[in-house]
């Protein structure tokens, strides 16, 4: 195995040290088992929408826990993940978005976090 590919990292960290803090976000953590979980979770949730290896999964959020959880699903799913910084204007969101042939779906964080069963941040 490969840790060049990423989530061959998070998945090797998930058995070697699966108690031990990946990330930390304000006041919430999550250890690498739990990411590693997490990430299989929005995968599959991804695929069950329609979206297959090389799609271009668009995600416009701010910072937040659940951004790492994309990145990762996205890599597992072979999802090309498009990153859309919230502080664009609408002009730049919008010549990105039109740019990166990405595939719409009906999702939002909200269904994300009801996927990942985690609470809002404060």
């Amino acid at each position: 195995m490969s840790l060049l590919v990423m989530h061959y990292g998070l998945e090797f960290f998930a058995r070697r040290s699966p108690a031990k803090t990946a990330i930390r976000f304000q006041s919430r953590t999550l250890n690498f088992r739990e990411l590693n979980a997490r990430a299989n979770r929005v995968a599959h949730f991804l695929s069950t929408l329609g979206i297959r290896k090389g799609d271009r999964v668009a995600a416009f959020l701010d910072n937040c826990l659940e951004y790492p959880e994309i990145i990762y699903g996205c890599a597992k799913g072979g999802f090309v993940l498009v990153p859309i910084n919230f502080r664009l204007t609408g002009r730049e969101a919008k010549a990105l978005i039109s740019h990166s042939w990405w595939k719409p779906i009906p999702s939002a964080l909200a269904t994300l976090r009801a996927l990942l069963a985690c609470p809002k941040a404060p």
